[in-house]
């Protein structure tokens, strides 16, 4: 299939292979960085509005109506973890003691559940059809990409 696109001449494909695999390498740089800033910049905005949040509330303020059309308003809401050192299973003991063991709800993530049922696959075992579907995702690797773009950076 592929030398009936490329006409059998393989030069014509690796070209396009590092045509793509540059602009791959590229991409995938630039779609990392913008991950990151996203996380930064959400950083930067709740520190802003924790910072906000204080100065109205030592200003004995609750809310401020300014000249700009905006109104903050201080809003104070409490978040809930688990402690130092308890587990899933102590918290749930405890949910299930104060009658909250409804909102257990089981939970698998996703990268989990993929290495288990592959490892289970690859050790000659059977994955239920009738349980999971199945697919393939084509990709590549592009080893190199990072000495490629320390050159392209240059």
């Amino acid at each position: 299939m592929t030398e009936e696109m490329f006409n059998g001449d393989s030069a014509d494909v690796t070209a396009q292979i590092d045509t793509l695999a540059r602009k791959l390498a590229l991409d995938m740089d630039a779609y990392t960085k913008m991950d990151r800033e996203l996380k930064d910049r959400k950083d930067q905005i709740d520190r802003a509005k924790e910072t906000l949040c204080c100065i109205l509330e030592e200003a004995g303020m609750e809310s401020c109506k300014l000249a700009c059309g905006l109104n903050p308003k201080a809003t104070n809401k409490k978040k809930f973890g688990k402690a130092e050192g308890i587990g899933d299973e102590q918290m749930h003991e405890w949910l299930r003691k104060v009658n909250m063991g409804d909102i257990i709800v089981p939970y698998v993530h996703y990268g989990t559940l993929q290495s288990a049922l592959q490892a289970r696959e690859a050790g000659g075992n059977e994955v239920s059809e009738d349980v999971f579907k199945t697919w393939i995702v084509k990709g590549v690797t592009l080893y190199g990409k990072s000495k490629f773009l320390a050159e392209v950076k240059r």
